[in-house]
């Protein structure tokens, strides 16, 4: 899960990338005929769903900050969508 949703994160896939991804992975594993495989991809979609909604929000809520917030001009909100690694 974690791969998936950093790919989605740092490469802003949508979701039809992301699920033909996800089917030539399943293919290349022969998950095809796995109901658990299916399951899992589902999930995997599910998920990438709710990471890319949360992600909408948080820089909508940052854009709004910045916009109230923008005459004390003491620092503004930047998001990006690669990970930070110190």
């Amino acid at each position: 899960m974690e791969h998936w949703l950093s790919l989605v994160a740092t490469e802003n896939l949508t979701r039809n990338t992301l699920q033909a991804r996800i089917v030539r992975r399943r293919d290349q594993l022969q998950l095809e005929q796995d109901a658990t495989g299916q399951a899992r991809q589902q999930q995997l979609l599910h998920i990438a769903d709710r990471a890319l909604a949360a992600a909408a929000n948080i820089e909508r809520q940052a854009e709004e900050f910045n916009a109230k917030y923008k005459a004390y001009a003491l620092f503004t909100l930047n998001v990006t969508r690669v990970p930070y690694v110190p």
